[in-house]
């Protein structure tokens, strides 16, 4: 009989240890779960691959320095400049474009990452030097092509990520425009 009562004082939590630590587990932050992950699946940069030194970056300095951002350009076709001939949308049937980079290196690599890896959070990243670097001429467009990209979520899916990431970063007036179209399900 004694041991049975040890047993049962020893299974009873004590304060401070076993009955406070699924509360300090629920209260973990996203950067303590990326930390813990990391010690399992070390993070890698999305775009060269390369080790990271913190478990909640997503690309390494190296590559976010060399993001080969376009700051002015054509405004028809959205080229830093021309090869001979002229503009290239010279004849197209849109009135502008714009691009916040240039499609190549790290940024052509975070693409691909995307697109045939299936890294998710690079649509957010991607989605957030978008939003940063939109013209306000374009503002009003891009809130019409989200509602678009949101009508054909089943056909496009990760077209339909990058628009929810592009929405979630615009100003609250082009959230609303996009939020107030009925979207019918797939």
């Amino acid at each position: 009989m004694r041991r049975a009562v040890e047993i049962r004082a020893r299974d009873r939590p004590v304060r401070g240890t076993a009955a406070t630590g699924a509360a300090r587990r629920a209260a973990m932050t996203p950067r303590g779960w990326a930390e813990l992950l990391a010690i399992v699946a070390p993070p890698a940069c999305l775009a060269c691959r390369e080790p990271l030194g913190r478990a909640d970056d997503l690309v390494c300095g190296d590559c976010l320095r060399a993001l080969p951002w376009l700051r002015r350009g054509c405004p028809h076709c959205g080229l830093p400049r021309h090869r001979r001939g002229g503009c290239p949308a010279a004849d197209a049937a849109f009135d502008r474009a714009w691009s916040p980079m240039a499609y190549d290196g790290p940024a052509r690599a975070l693409v691909g990452a995307l697109k045939f890896r299936a890294a998710l959070p690079a649509a957010g990243l991607m989605a957030a030097q978008m939003t940063a670097t939109l013209p306000s001429g374009l503002r009003d467009g891009v809130a019409r092509e989200l509602v678009a990209a949101l009508k054909f979520r089943a056909a496009l899916p990760v077209a339909t990520l990058m628009a929810a990431h592009v929405a979630a970063n615009l100003p609250a007036d082009l959230r609303a425009v996009a939020r107030a179209v009925t979207i019918a399900p797939p």
